[in-house]
């Protein structure tokens, strides 16, 4: 209850060996406190309940995950994702950057040993409905393809979401605009492979979006070395 010693508990926690019972218990109320938590808190949320969270809990914790507004410019994708987050700033005040940044590295190094999370969030994404995907599934989806083993199932997942409708350029830009600061580790290790996945899809819609993802971290990403990574790819 009291934000300031959040981290602190969370790292006691994770350093005793609870019951599986009590591990349940805590990882709930982590869970709940996505929604409420400063985004200072975040990254040791996440990180918690990547690293902890029981096996059966792992579909619970990516939907709750999925809630959080990363990328969100308008606010307007998800009622019920605990507010804020509009353009850059914080429910508590000052810029998300660098919080989503150390997010960023929590989840993607969560994703590359836990394959629960990683095959929960797969198929919670498959079986979303056209027009329902929160701009988190972008940020997800690309902290799961850091690990070079789990690149071909989440290629895969983006061709299938372009050619039904479900990725659509509004979907990119929400997400991906504004952000290319917290997503700086995924400009190399996903995003750029993601757009190359795409591009070279025999499908339109498909090839239509990587275009747009390039378009897009051209504009995000303005170092010089970035952008001859882009123009060259």
């Amino acid at each position: 209850e009291d934000p300031t010693l959040l981290i602190t508990c969370l790292d006691a926690i994770g350093s005793l060996p609870p019951s599986e019972q009590q591990l349940e218990d805590v990882t709930r109320d982590a869970m709940e406190a996505l929604s409420t938590v400063d985004s200072w808190g975040l990254p040791a949320l996440t990180t918690f309940l990547i690293n902890h969270c029981p096996r059966g809990m792992a579909r619970d914790v990516v939907e709750e995950i999925r809630k959080l507004p990363l990328g969100s410019i308008d606010g307007d994708d998800d009622g019920d994702n605990g507010g804020g987050g509009e353009d850059g700033t914080t429910r508590g005040g000052g810029s998300t950057n660098g919080s989503e940044a150390l997010m960023i590295e929590s989840l993607s190094r969560g994703m590359t040993h836990r394959s629960d999370i990683t095959a929960n969030l797969l198929k919670a994404i498959k079986e979303t409905a056209r027009g329902h995907h929160p701009p988190a599934d972008i940020w997800l989806l690309a902290c799961c393809a850091s690990a070079p083993h789990n690149r071909t199932q989440v290629k895969s997942v983006v061709k299938s979401k372009a050619n039904d409708g479900g990725f659509t350029s509004q979907l990119l830009r929400t997400s991906l605009c504004g952000n290319g600061v917290a997503l700086t580790s995924l400009f190399a290790t996903s995003l750029c492979d993601m757009a190359d996945g795409l591009l070279r899809s025999s499908d339109s819609a498909s090839c239509e979006l990587g275009v747009i993802l390039y378009e897009i971290l051209f504009e995000e990403f303005k170092e010089p070395m970035q952008r001859q990574e882009i123009v060259g790819s």
